[in-house]
């Protein structure tokens, strides 16, 4: 699970750790902004480096499944019956075949 970020601008950032986040809100170096999905804003400068990343939609019948990857690792972001989990999908980018249904 991974915890969205924006900078002191409200920037997105890349996201980080549960734990990282604990302990800025703690030191109140950050706020909460949204409960869904939860992201926190930084109170403090920062340099804004973000990542490329790769997003993968399956289409399916009933369910949209989305997943993201960014520096081969596999992010989950929705994933329902229509899930893409054969390797290999053509129309999906995944690094790593998702468990599940």
């Amino acid at each position: 699970m991974k915890v969205f970020v924006l900078s002191k601008e409200g920037k997105p950032l890349m996201p980080t750790t549960p734990r990282r986040a604990r302990v800025w809100l703690k030191a109140k170096r950050a706020r909460i902004v949204r409960q869904d999905p939860f992201t926190i804003r930084l109170r403090f400068a920062t340099q804004e480096h973000v990542q490329p990343a790769k997003v993968g939609v399956d289409t399916g019948s009933k369910d949209v499944g989305i997943a993201a990857t960014t520096n081969g690792v596999w992010l989950p972001a929705s994933a329902g019956k229509g899930a893409c989990s054969v390797e290999g999908c053509s129309s999906c980018v995944f690094t790593e075949k998702p468990s599940g249904p």
